[in-house]
This record gives C-alpha cells, structure tokens and sequence, in this order.
C-alpha cells in the first residue's frame, strides 16, 4: 500500500512497465504493498514518486522566481482627458517618467519623453511602487505610491521634465 490508499499494480509486462501503469487506486488498504508488488515494482513506485516530487519542488522554485522576473514597470495614463500622456515607474526604485504623443506637421507624429527630475529619480528606499491616478479630468499629474511604507508623493511634467513632491504618508 502506498500513501492515500493507492497502490501499484503488477507491471503488465513481465517486470518492465511504465509508472503510469502502475498506479491503480485499491479498496484493500489492509494488505501491504510488499504482499502486492515484488520488489523492482516497489523500487520503480520509489523512483517515479521521487521524480513527482522534484518535479513539484521545481514548479514551486519558479513560481517563487515569477515576481522577479516579471516586468520592471507598470504604466498608467494621466487622469486629464485632454491629453495623452503615460507614466511609467520602476516598481523597484520609484524613478518615474512620462510620455505623450505629439502631431507633426506632414508626418505620422512623434512620441515625446519627459526623463525624471527632481524627486522623480530612484528613491532612496527601496521598495515596490505602482502608479495611482486621481479621478479629477483636469490632472495631469499621477500618484506615486509606496506599497510596503504606504508613502505617496505626486508626479508631473514641468519643464520638460517629470518631478515629484518629497514622500509623504
């Protein structure tokens, strides 16, 4: 009998078979698995629910890797309904930086960058940052949110740049 009532079959083949083969359910759970199985059987039951293990073990590994290995920055739109223009910040340091789209005269158009300035640089404390717009239709500016200290500062573009209030909570 091997654990939660299941226990492996004899191998249809002689003594070779396949670990899927061997896995039956039984409504016997007073007879031991030696009694079932000769001994290779029970030493490729041993193998195959080794193998299921490491198996799951490594699921497990890159499941706990997955947030490291997502994407670096999360964008949102300004609140302000007449333009439009996306901020983006890192979600490890907090540096924040925008971009819109401008008309150009006999082209397609040109999207525009603003580079963080003041305030909206990599922040001193390390943490993970997301974006929160206002509801207000005429505010070009975004919050920046600190998610483990709760700190918030508001970003915007001035002067070609994007700059944030010092963090506040």
């Amino acid at each position: 009998m091997l654990a939660c009532g299941i226990r492996a079959a004899p191998p249809p083949l002689g003594k070779r078979a396949t670990a899927a083969a061997m896995v039956t359910v039984s409504a016997d759970r007073r007879r031991p698995a030696r009694d079932i199985l000769p001994r290779e059987s029970l030493e490729v039951a041993t193998v195959f629910r080794f193998a299921q293990v490491r198996k799951i073990v490594a699921v497990a590994a890159c499941l706990a890797a997955a947030p490291a290995l997502a994407g670096s920055f999360e964008f949102a739109p300004a609140p302000q309904t007449d333009i439009n223009r996306m901020y983006r910040v890192d979600r490890a340091t907090g540096e924040v930086g925008a971009c819109q789209f401008q008309l150009k005269d006999g082209g397609i158009g040109i999207t525009v960058c603003f580079p963080a300035g003041e305030g909206a640089g990599p922040q001193q404390q390390p943490g993970e940052y997301a974006l929160m717009p206002s509801r207000h239709e005429r505010e070009g500016g975004i919050f920046r949110a600190n998610l483990r200290t709760g700190e918030m500062s508001n970003c915007y573009v001035f002067d070609d740049k994007v700059v944030c209030t010092p963090q506040a909570k």
